[in-house]
């Protein structure tokens, strides 16, 4: 009988560490799993994008080395906008089968470029005027063209002041077709709030720019300015 205690004592002994090790065990896994995940998100955050194009052209590299630049930095502080301009302009009449974007891949790239510039624009006037050209110079993708009614709208009342600043330094037909694109503010509110935005901005200096953008919204929107 005591001989049965004893052997009864034994196996839950054993039982107990057991099931501490498998404890131990998953604890560690967890850990090593977190850590693992942890690594992998801060790699990823620290990535550099470095997209290259099929084209090796030389105005098609520079556009890929200014959406690299721009993807990695998330500014336009050292983008040189006539020489961007420039080189859409080529892109955009180019006959000799060097354009961007060639192919989806690419056209994903200049989705991904325009948005980083969208976000960029709502406190910067450069990345508006960098919008605003590639608005200009897209004469082969309709479905692009589309996209900006949702851009230049968002960006007229969340960066007002800076929107006029951009519409100011652009020759009047870009003007003219930037400004089209608010046909499409999506609420009463949000031309509320652009209209307030106008009344109170200090327009010196650009009273040709502001003029237009105040008669398009009063024969589009019937809006009544002072």
């Amino acid at each position: 009988m005591k001989n049965y205690f004893l052997i009864l004592t034994i196996i839950s002994l054993l039982s107990c560490q057991n099931v501490q090790t498998k404890a131990i065990q998953q604890e560690k896994t967890v850990v090593k799993s977190d850590s693992i995940s942890h690594r992998i998100e801060i790699e990823t955050e620290t990535t550099a994008v470095n997209y290259t194009s099929k084209d090796s052209c030389e105005n098609v590299q520079y556009i890929f080395k200014v959406i690299n630049t721009v993807l990695n930095s998330n500014n336009v502080d050292y983008i040189n906008i006539t020489q961007f301009e420039n080189a859409f302009k080529v892109n955009s009449n180019n006959e000799k089968g060097c354009y961007f974007p060639n192919g989806n891949s690419e056209g994903i790239i200049l989705y991904k470029f325009t948005d980083a510039l969208e976000e960029i624009a709502l406190e910067d006037t450069d990345a508006i005027r960098m919008l605003a050209i590639l608005y200009r110079h897209n004469n082969r993708n309709a479905e692009y063209s589309e996209y900006f009614y949702r851009v230049f709208p968002k960006v007229a009342v969340e960066n007002t002041k800076g929107f006029i600043q951009a519409l100011h330094s652009m020759d009047f037909q870009t003007r003219k077709i930037t400004i089209g694109k608010l046909e499409m503010i999506k609420t009463k509110k949000d031309l509320d709030k652009l209209v307030e935005n106008l009344k109170t901005i200090n327009a010196e200096g650009m009273n040709e720019a502001i003029y237009q953008l105040k008669d398009f919204l009063s024969t589009e929107f019937l809006v009544e300015f002072e």
